[in-house]
C-alpha cells in the first residue's frame, strides 16, 4: 500500500518575467501613467478621472496617480466566469486556466471547397460558428471580419445574430460604433432572457482596444463604461508593434502596454466599482522588410507570455494571442507558427486564447487552419496534462507479478488503460500497405473532408422560436459608419 502520493496537479509552465521584472515594469508603468500620462478622449471618463485626483491638461492628457491604479487592482475580480448561450458555465477566467477560441479582424477567407482566396461574407459567419460549435477544443467563437455582404454600419450585429444562432459557446463580441454595440448587446439580452439575466449568467464579453501608443479613444471608452455599468465582461487589449507604436525593444514595448492596459483598469473601476475587466494585450514586432505586423513572429510568443506574466502578477484574467500565421495559405510555415504559439500560450498560462486559425497576418481566414489548430491544442493538452500518481496508476503489485521479461499486454490493468493515450483520426499511425490501401490520403486531405463533414452533418442546439423572433425583431442601425 502506497499513501499519501495523490494527484500532481500542476501541469508544468513557462515564465519570461521574473517576479522582480514584473515589479521593475510595474513600477515604469506607474512613472509612464504620472509623468506622460495617457490621452483620453472621453468626456464623463476625463471627469471620472479629474474627480479621483488625477491632473488633466488642456489637451486632454490624464495623468493618473500610483495610488488610483492600487484601487484599481484591489477592485478589480481575479476570477471572470463565462456561461456558454444555454446558461452553463463555460469558462473560468482565472489562473493558468487556457480557453482557446477563433480569430478577429478578417476580410477574406480560404473556401475549403475551392481552395482559393475570396471576400468573406455572411454565410461563412454561419458555417464558421457551426465549425467552432463541433470542435471539442476551440471554446469560445470572436464575431469580427468585414462581410462583404452587409453595410458596413451592421456588420458587427448582424455577424454576432449570425454566430449566435449556429452555436452554443460563448461569444466575444467586437463592435465599432455605440449604434452596432447597442444593437449586439440588445441581441445577447434577447437570447439570455433580459439584461439582468445577462448580467448574471454573461455568454458574451465585449472586446475593445486603445490606441496605442497611450490613447484611449472616444468609442472605445464609450464602450468600456457601457460594458462597466452592464455588467458585461471587458477584454480591453491594447495592440502594440516593437519600433512603431511602441519602443523596439521588448521591456519598452511591455511598459508601454502595461501603462495602457492599467489606465483602462481604472476607468472600468471608477466607472463601476468591481467591473469584470480582462488584462491584455496583442504585441508583436513590425516587419521592417515588408510593413506588416507579424502574427506568426517568435516575438509575438514572447510578448504575450510576458503580458500573461504581468496579468498574474496583478491576479487578472489573461485575453492572449495563438494559433495564428503569416502564411498565405494553410501549409507547412501555417502549421510551424500555430504550433509554437499555441504551446507557448497554454504553457504560459494565458486564459482567454484567441486569433486560432487567423492567416495571413490577421486578414484571412480559413477553416482548414482552425481544425488543424483544434488538432493542435489536443495534442498540447495531451503532452502536458498532469500525470496522477496513486496505487492504481504506480501499479506497483502488477509490475511485480510480471516480472522481469514479461509483458502487460493481457493484464486487465492495461485493459482499462490502454485509452488513456491520445487517437485522433486526423494523425494516422497505420503501416504504409494499409495507407495506401485506402488511398494513400494525405493529411490536408483528411483535414478538408473533416471541415466539410462537419459543415454538412453537424446542427447546433436551436433557439427557440420565441427567441428567434425576439432576435430577428431587434432594429439594426440605419446610418453610415
Amino acid at each position: 500500500m502506497i499513501e499519501g502520493l495523490g494527484s500532481t496537479l500542476n501541469r508544468p509552465g513557462v515564465r519570461i518575467l521574473s517576479d522582480d521584472q514584473c515589479r521593475v515594469i510595474h513600477s515604469t508603468a506607474l512613472d509612464i501613467l504620472w509623468r506622460t500620462g495617457v490621452k483620453v478622449g472621453h468626456p464623463e471618463a476625463i471627469e471620472m478621472l479629474r474627480a479621483a485626483g488625477c491632473r488633466v491638461d488642456e489637451d486632454s492628457t490624464v495623468r493618473i496617480p500610483a495610488g488610483l491604479v492600487d484601487e484599481a487592482l484591489l477592485r478589480a475580480p481575479n476570477r471572470v466566469t463565462i456561461f456558454d448561450r444555454t446558461g452553463n458555465r463555460a469558462m473560468h477566467l482565472e489562473g493558468t486556466n487556457a480557453y482557446f477560441g477563433t480569430h478577429i479582424g478578417y476580410s477574406a477567407i480560404w473556401d475549403h471547397q475551392t481552395h482559393q482566396r475570396r471576400p468573406f461574407c455572411l454565410a461563412d459567419a454561419a458555417d464558421l460558428a457551426r465549425l467552432t460549435d463541433a470542435l471539442p477544443y476551440i471554446d469560445f467563437m470572436v464575431t469580427s471580419g468585414i462581410a462583404s455582404d452587409v453595410p458596413r454600419h451592421q456588420t458587427a450585429c448582424v455577424l454576432f445574430r449570425e454566430v449566435v444562432k449556429n452555436t452554443v459557446k460563448p461569444i466575444v463580441f467586437c463592435a465599432t460604433t455605440d449604434e452596432t454595440f447597442e444593437a449586439g448587446l440588445e441581441m445577447a439580452r434577447q437570447v439570455a432572457g433580459g439584461a439582468e439575466e445577462l448580467r448574471r449568467r454573461p455568454f458574451i464579453l465585449h472586446y475593445s482596444e486603445p490606441i496605442s501608443p497611450l490613447q484611449h479613444s472616444h468609442d472605445g471608452l464609450a464602450r468600456l463604461l457601457a460594458c462597466a455599468e452592464a455588467g458585461i465582461p471587458l477584454v480591453y487589449t491594447p495592440m502594440l508593434m516593437l519600433g512603431a507604436t511602441a519602443p523596439a525593444t521588448e521591456a519598452g514595448l511591455l511598459a508601454v502596454c502595461v501603462a495602457e492596459e492599467l489606465s483602462g483598469l481604472v476607468i472600468a473601476q471608477l466607472k463601476q466599482n468591481g467591473a469584470p475587466f480582462v488584462f491584455g494585450g496583442i504585441a508583436t514586432t513590425m516587419d521592417m522588410s515588408t510593413q506588416i505586423c507579424s502574427y506568426g513572429a517568435p516575438e509575438l510568443n514572447r510578448m504575450c507570455a510576458a503580458l500573461t506574466d504581468m496579468a498574474h502578477h496583478y491576479d487578472l484574467p489573461m485575453y492572449g494571442t495563438a494559433g495564428c500565421s503569416d502564411s498565405k495559405c494553410c501549409d507547412g510555415q501555417a502549421v510551424i507558427e500555430m504550433a509554437l504559439s499555441l504551446a507557448a500560450s497554454f504553457l504560459s498560462g494565458a486564459n482567454l486564447i484567441h486569433d486560432v486559425g487567423l492567416m495571413e497576418f490577421a486578414t484571412a481566414a480559413s477553416f482548414e487552419a482552425l481544425v488543424i489548430a483544434d488538432q493542435i491544442i489536443e495534442l498540447v493538452r495531451a503532452s502536458w496534462r498532469p500525470i496522477e500518481t496513486n496505487e492504481e496508476t504506480l501499479a506497483a503489485d502488477l509490475i511485480d507479478r510480471v516480472g522481469p521479461g514479461g509483458h502487460f499486454l493481457a493484464e486487465e490493468h492495461t485493459l482499462r488503460h490502454f485509452r488513456d493515450v491520445l487517437y485522433s483520426p486526423l494523425l494516422d499511425r497505420r503501416r504504409h500497405d494499409a495507407w495506401a490501401a485506402d488511398g494513400e490520403h494525405s493529411f490536408d486531405y483528411r483535414v478538408t473532408e473533416k471541415v466539410k463533414a462537419i459543415l454538412q452533418k453537424h446542427r447546433p442546439v436551436p433557439l427557440e422560436e420565441k427567441v428567434l423572433r425576439r432576435l430577428d425583431g431587434v432594429t439594426l442601425p440605419a446610418g453610415n459608419e
